[in-house]
């Protein structure tokens, strides 16, 4: 109402103001005072009307920042509703939720419409969101949601990739109350790990998988320097490469492999030493938190008395081709746990053609530690992991657009592990860690023992080269000599039990068969080679051989006794 009024006053009393000013002059005359307070009523009268009809000056134009950046909520959304939810986009009437901004770009959650779309093909259309929003796929983080819904994913945008910088190695960090070490960074900044063993339950296997420049071997020489410097673990490690790849380990390691024939020993050996603590651990008393004392333990864990051991396997497909280790390691993966021997083995791919077509290994890798890095094999994603990756680990760059390697880029495949990228920490000095003071861990007297003499004696074979003969040379068992001996010599001649008996300084192994026999009436082949430090195979065959020269009969499978013994008892 003031508004108007002010606005017909405007009008109103001018006009009237002016009148009454020509009145007063007319009939009361022209006298300066009262012209003047008529001629000032005209004058406000008139400024009132004019504030109330004249034009508002116009305000100058804002400045406009041209700069392209990410504005608001609908941006992102609008692209992915166009580009990614759309009909015949990847993900069909999905949507993108709670837009956060992160340190190095930004972070959404995928709803996915239900009973239509699984978290499974929101991680298969990685590719295509990056194509979305115009960045590369290592850019492009998609991983199921924390709550576990399959109508779930979520969503990291990496305007700014954190993984292109080399994270370097600080120290050893093994967690000794969980087990696990960091091995890396992931894309969103946080850590990546590798677990040793799992506290009250047992040790963990491993499987490493890349090709030639991805990374393998960083990795390798971060876990032997974590396992060195833990206190609680011993580190042997196996290359029939002579130790191309990890050159700084080959004398730090407790037991370092180069050849076949040593990395048999070297299994063979562990093998024992799980069957030396299955007797002993089964016999063992202690007690438990609530007083009770019991006997037998089921699981195992590391303690500087009782460390545990890691065999890892360079170029594993090599060795896993030799029937013998390839049984070991499947015996390894099957029953080390719970006896504290664990295995990691690292192969280009992990097809079970690389795995020495055994299941057995493939499934026992499939719940533990799996890191892939860049792979040669397109089908690699898809090779019997516990997990369908995001990328196919084929796809990942050689360089970076800068040309710096992408050597350590790669991800945890094993179960429940982050299918976020990850960047593996670089040792740059590994020389310094393998040769550095540290209270590293030694086998318990036991498991030395039943490691036998190849154990206390491999450094030796490696300064003569004795290594890399197979057991069989470097205990002078020769087919053909011991074939072939000549019918015409006095010892056949004076003996014909014995014509075919080799001299004892050619044939250690079964000289000692025959003395080992000659003590009791019958025993086992594993028992015999396990007493005499033999591999399985080389007694199996000596025993064989004296079967054939009358000199050792098998009385059932697996069962043996010396020929005079068999005499004596009929």
């Amino acid at each position: 109402m003031g508004k108007r009024f002010r606005y017909v006053a405007g009008w109103l009393l001018g006009p009237i103001c002016a009148a009454l000013l020509l009145y007063a002059a007319a009939v009361i005359g022209t006298r300066p005072p009262l012209v003047a307070i008529l001629a000032g009523g005209a004058i406000g009268v008139a400024g009132l009307w004019w504030s109330q009809h004249r034009r508002p000056r116009p305000e100058p134009p804002a400045a406009v920042d041209h700069t392209p950046v990410w504005t608001d909520y609908d941006d992102r959304a609008a692209i992915w509703d166009e580009r990614v939810g759309s009909l015949g986009g990847a993900l069909p009437a999905s949507q993108l939720l709670g837009i956060t901004a992160e340190a190095s770009g930004w972070s959404a959650s995928i709803a996915l419409p239900p009973g239509q779309l699984t978290t499974g093909q929101a991680l298969a259309a990685t590719d295509r969101i990056a194509s979305a929003y115009s960045v590369s796929a290592d850019s492009v983080v998609v991983e199921p949601a924390l709550s576990a819904e399959q109508n779930r994913a979520r969503l990291l945008v990496l305007t700014q990739n954190p993984l292109r910088d080399v994270q370097p190695f600080g120290r050893p960090r093994l967690d000794h109350s969980t087990g696990r070490l960091p091995i890396g960074t992931h894309a969103d900044g946080t850590t990546a790990w590798w677990r040793l063993w799992v506290p009250g339950s047992g040790v963990c296997h491993g499987l490493i998988a890349g090709t030639t420049g991805s990374g393998k071997s960083g990795l390798v020489n971060l876990l032997c320097t974590e396992i060195r410097h833990s206190g609680l673990a011993v580190l042997w490690l196996a290359d029939p490469e002579q130790g191309e790849s990890v050159p700084d380990w080959q004398d730090a390691a407790d037991w370092f492999a180069g050849t076949i024939a040593e990395i048999r020993r070297m299994l063979q050996a562990a093998e024992r030493i799980m069957n030396g603590r299955k007797t002993r651990r089964a016999r063992q008393t202690w007690t438990d938190d609530l007083g009770r004392e019991r006997k037998g333990r089921g699981y195992f864990d590391s303690t500087p008395d009782e460390p545990q051991l890691n065999v890892i396997i360079d170029e594993s497909p090599d060795v896993l081709a030799d029937p013998e280790c390839r049984r070991i390691v499947a015996l390894i993966g099957k029953k080390g746990r719970k006896l504290g021997v664990s295995v990691t083995v690292i192969a280009q791919v992990p097809s079970l053609a690389e795995l020495g077509g055994d299941l057995t290994i493939r499934s026992m890798l499939s719940s533990t530690n799996i890191v892939m890095f860049r792979t040669s094999d397109k089908l690699s994603k898809q090779m019997g992991l516990p997990q369908d990756l995001p990328v196919n680990p084929a796809n990942l760059p050689e360089a970076w657009p800068d040309g710096s390697s992408t050597a350590g880029l790669g991800y945890v495949a094993s179960a429940g592990g982050r299918l976020s990228p990850l960047r593996a920490h670089y040792v740059q000095d590994p020389y310094y860690w393998a040769t550095a003071q540290a209270e590293v861990a030694r086998l318990e007297p036991a498991a030395v023992q039943d490691a036998g003499a190849a154990y206390a004696t491999w450094r030796d074979r490696r300064v003569t080269g004795q290594d890399q003969l197979d057991d069989t040379a470097l205990l002078g068992v020769s087919a053909t000599a011991d074939d072939t001996a000549s019918p015409a010599s006095p010892a056949h001649a004076a003996s014909p039990a014995h014509a075919a008996s080799p001299a004892p300084e050619r044939d250690p192994a079964r000289s000692a068969i025959l003395a080992a026999l000659d003590q009791r009436d019958r025993v086992h082949t594993g028992v015999l080679a396990a007493e005499l430090d033999l591999p399985l195979a080389t007694a199996s065959q000596a025993l064989r051989r004296l079967e054939r020269q009358g000199l050792a009969r098998q009385v059932r499978p697996g069962i043996w006794t010396h020929t005079v013994q068999q005499e004596r008892a009929s």
